[in-house]
């Protein structure tokens, strides 16, 4: 075997016994004589693979007490954030939303409070050469993190080879799926989030409830969600006829402005507008601010909006929307849980006595706080 390989399979040999818990954080590491006879290989060898781990970040050498794990190894700190493969149109990808920031603002910010770190594996395709997924598979595979969030779940995306691995480290995922169809991918836990169903159930239960009977609407939601819509809206007892529907894309988000001034125009205007998405808020409540017909005490507009990160709106409005903070907090409070009952099977599988799995960051509990909505 050539000696690049042997210190490198000697350093995926170490890394292993400090992920499973044999070399807890904080605690030293046997002599290095120790160690190369355990591990069966030269003096030499075992210092690169010391090395390379002391630049990943396990390791910590200490002078004359001895090489250390690391207090917070990156299996313990560090954390990846998956974006399922975004829709091809028009030749590319959709750009970054306000989803996308409200995630990464929300994680960045959690990571301050509590010492971690977040690495946004954004956009991953089904490409096996693209350049998040090659990131994505070093990084498990060098167990650079201790966990992963789908923040948006695909099927599809279940299919690259990363997601078969039997290192995989614990993963969640925001679905409306059930949580049944998860037998598929024991690996993968699903958290509930507010999901659009509910989100127009509440919108229009609030619309009725302030006595407006005419709905408009304007989204970019696919078939499913218009059909909720449309028996919502019975329900509830709102008048929506087709022509106060409007189904946008990400590349005519600045169509909402127009579309909303002529919906003002309209003999029968509606009392109610519904915005489905937090990106087109800008652009429709522009065009209902620089309508001559439009009215704040004659028309409600309540918004989709991914808390606490509300868009820019140019009128009343009220939002409506999942607390993506308590989402994130939730994702890695069941991390830590999936984290803790795999140490502890580690420890008993290697006849040690199980105890806590590091020192780590103060403990989430899951909150499943409910959607945020504020006008």
């Amino acid at each position: 075997m050539p000696a690049h390989q042997r210190y490198l399979d000697t350093a995926a040999k170490l890394r292993t016994l400090i992920v499973s818990g044999r070399y807890r954080p904080g605690h030293p590491l046997p002599t290095r004589m120790q160690l190369a006879r355990q591990l069966g290989v030269a003096m030499g060898t075992l210092q690169k693979a010391v090395d390379l781990l002391v630049e990943d970040g396990f390791l910590a050498p200490r002078g004359a007490l001895g090489t250390f794990v690391c207090d917070s190894p990156p299996h313990l700190r560090k954390y990846g954030i998956i974006t399922a493969p975004l829709r091809e149109q028009g030749g590319g990808y959709q750009p970054w939303s306000k989803f996308h920031e409200a995630i990464w603002h929300q994680a960045t910010a959690i990571g301050r409070e509590k010492s971690l770190e977040f690495t946004l594996y954004d956009g991953l395709t089904f490409r096996e050469d693209a350049e998040a997924y090659a990131a994505l598979l070093d990084d498990v595979a060098g167990h650079r993190i201790g966990g992963l969030i789908l923040v948006l779940f695909s099927e599809e995306l279940m299919t690259l080879p990363v997601f078969s691995r039997a290192d995989l480290p614990p993963a969640v995922c925001g679905t409306e799926m059930a949580p049944a169809r998860f037998r598929r991918w024991p690996w993968c836990v699903p958290i509930p989030s507010m999901d659009y169903g509910q989100f127009i159930d509440r919108a229009l239960r609030f619309l009725a409830s302030r006595g407006r009977r005419r709905l408009g609407v304007v989204a970019m939601w696919g078939d499913d969600n218009w059909r909720i819509l449309e028996r919502t809206a019975e329900k509830y007892g709102l008048v929506n006829p087709a022509r106060f529907n409007h189904a946008l894309c990400v590349q005519s988000l600045a169509c909402a402005n127009h579309i909303c001034q002529l919906l003002t125009m309209d003999p029968e205007r509606p009392d109610a507008l519904v915005i489905g998405d937090d990106n087109l808020v800008p652009y429709a409540t522009a065009g209902l601010r620089a309508s001559v017909r439009y009215h704040p005490h004659e028309m409600d507009v309540v918004a989709w909006c991914n808390f606490p990160h509300p868009p820019v709106s140019h009128v009343p409005i009220h939002f409506m929307g999942p607390d993506i903070r308590q989402y994130l907090l939730d994702c890695l409070a069941t991390i830590q849980t999936e984290q803790s009952r795999r140490h502890e099977k580690a420890v008993l599988k290697v006849g040690q006595r199980a105890g806590p799995p590091a020192s780590r960051p103060a403990a989430l509990a899951p909150a499943h706080a409910p959607a945020t909505e504020v006008s």
